[in-house]
């Protein structure tokens, strides 16, 4: 191809592994269209066997998913950067050109890696570090709700009495704040006291078929002031970790874009043990600013999982990127000869994507 396709690459977070995931690696591995996956997952093992961790082949291999083992932060992290790691190695550079990367929470990490800032190892001690920073003592918990409707028109009053709520407790009965804004939902953590008094306060509603707001599991409180010791943690730890400038624009959590040519590695440094782990992660400001500044064709979002689709495409609804203003018109673009978002998790856009 001649032209490849402007692509916008998103790498997702923690909670895309789940039972539905189980082998995910194992056929990247054996998928001979990504010829880096094998020795991906054998410097993975390597590594984790190193840290006395269950190996990523291992987790991926389990005969039962087992929300203990699988969705525990210092298996997740790497599993979940693996999976993606993988996924973008086996993009075709000749159908699609990475313009920007950006990720949601601990995508960020895997940006760090799709970018070019790292290589695989140090991206991988990087995650496996901070997977580990609260030493198997979560501090906290998150819990997501939605503020848009069902269509995924927004609704702006909703979002402002929520928010409104966090900051009240916040000053009264508990640490509580915004930890992601995501799309169409806002993901919202704090200590117990905190949580105690959002479970209370926040009214429940049925949103596609699900009740709302609802803990996280195995989530800590992300991207808030109560993660000042696993910031502390990963700065001692990584202190000696090869960062480099990026080779595509990153895009990180507050929007702010890291260029090639005018980035430097001590500023990706501090903003990822810093501000990344202690401050809200702003995943649609990090998504719309890819989307302006650098006008994909398309978006990749990586696996595992198909999970942030949804948020992606909320964004989108947000943003009234190219006509789709609601669900309805997200879905239907979805349908068509040209659909705006393709996700590596799904067997039929990972094989529009990567070709036979």
């Amino acid at each position: 191809m001649t032209n490849p396709k402007r692509a916008l690459i998103v790498c997702p977070g923690r909670g895309t592994y789940t039972a539905d995931e189980l082998g995910y690696l194992n056929k990247r591995v054996t998928d001979a269209r990504c010829p880096k996956a094998d020795k991906m997952v054998q410097d993975a093992d390597r590594f984790r066997r190193q840290q006395d961790s269950i190996p990523v082949s291992e987790l991926d291999a389990a005969t039962r998913f087992s929300a203990v083992k699988h969705m525990s932060g210092p298996n997740a992290g790497p599993l979940i950067f693996t999976c993606s790691a993988a996924d973008f190695s086996a993009i075709p550079q000749d159908r699609f050109e990475p313009v920007a990367v950006c990720g949601n929470s601990m995508g960020w990490y895997t940006s760090l890696f799709a970018s070019g800032a790292f290589d695989f190892d140090n991206a991988l001690r990087l995650v496996d570090t901070m997977s580990k920073s609260q030493q198997g003592k979560l501090v906290g918990g998150q819990i997501i709700v939605p503020w848009v409707d069902e269509n995924w028109v927004p609704d702006f009053q909703r979002r402002a009495e929520l928010l409104a709520t966090v900051r009240r407790i916040d000053q009264t009965k508990g640490a509580c704040a915004l930890s992601i804004d995501l799309g169409g939902y806002l993901v919202l953590a704090g200590d117990k006291a905190g949580l105690t008094a959002m479970g209370e306060e926040i009214a429940t509603i049925n949103w596609g078929g699900r009740d709302y707001p609802f803990q996280l599991a195995q989530h800590a409180a992300f991207h808030t002031r109560l993660m000042e010791g696993a910031s502390a943690f990963g700065k001692d730890q990584l202190a000696d970790l090869h960062w480099s400038a990026p080779q595509i624009s990153l895009i990180d959590g507050a929007g702010r874009i890291h260029r090639p040519l005018t980035s430097t590695s001590e500023e990706i440094f501090d903003y990822t043990l810093g501000e990344q782990v202690t401050e809200t992660y702003d995943f649609t400001t990090s998504l719309r600013v890819g989307l302006r500044e650098f006008a994909p064709d398309v978006l990749i979002l990586l696996g595992p999982g198909t999970t942030l689709g949804g948020a992606v495409g909320q964004t989108l609804v947000l943003e009234g990127w190219q006509g789709i203003r609601d669900k309805a018109a997200f879905v239907a673009r979805q349908k068509s000869n040209d659909p705006v978002l393709l996700a590596m998790g799904r067997d039929d856009q990972f094989e529009a994507i990567v070709g036979t």
